[in-house]
């Protein structure tokens, strides 16, 4: 079953806290087209320009960090997850820094110790699987025993490419990446009780 898995590797922003990242104005804030992939803009551009951008960045970045609050239900299910004896994971295109300040904001830093939070910096960012390799190479696990955790296609699309089952987390219950999933679910309450199902 999709949901028995020993590794569950979860996105930040959306996933493990609720969405305030409006990428639109992100972009806009940045001199972007509105359908620009943002980090890879930013890695593409000249030296000067990228080093402007990703200093913006940084700055917004910070800014939401400040504003991360728990999505419904994630304290639960991760005790949940703990008492079972599962292993965590984090993968995100955040900095590695903006992460930790994002999970503290959040009341989520207890469940995940550094070493277990994947940046963009340490590797590919999603849709690329590197960084979901990664973790499962650090807990010694094969991709089939992983779960990867996240409201976005990228995340979907990189726990494809790795192996692992997917899972879809949208609160509007609207789905419009469904065929990347193998589990979709509005909220972790929700996702528990689908968990608690299967055994």
């Amino acid at each position: 079953m999709p949901l028995n898995r020993l590794l569950w590797i979860f996105d930040m922003d959306g996933t493990l806290t609720e969405a305030v990242h409006d990428f639109q104005k992100i972009r806009r804030d940045l001199g972007l087209a509105e359908d620009a992939p943002i980090l890879d803009s930013i890695r593409n551009a000249p030296p000067e320009e990228s080093a402007r951008l990703n200093k913006k960045l940084d700055e917004i970045e910070w800014e939401l960090a400040s504003l991360a609050r728990p999505a419904a239900g994630i304290h639960e299910f991760l005790i949940d997850l703990k008492e079972r004896g599962c292993c965590l994971g984090i993968l995100t295109r955040n900095r590695h820094d903006v992460a930790l300040e994002t999970l503290k904001q959040a009341g989520l830093h207890e469940f995940f110790s550094e070493d277990v939070i994947v940046d963009r910096e340490r590797a590919a960012p999603k849709p690329y699987p590197d960084g979901i390799n990664l973790l499962v190479d650090k807990f010694s696990m094969m991709p089939s025993q992983a779960a990867m955790v996240g409201d976005f296609r990228y995340d979907l699309e990189a726990g494809r490419a790795a192996g692992t089952s997917t899972i879809y987390m949208d609160p509007t219950g609207e789905f419009p990446y469904r065929s990347l999933a193998d589990v979709c679910a509005r909220d972790f309450l929700e996702l528990m009780n689908l968990l608690r199902q299967t055994g």
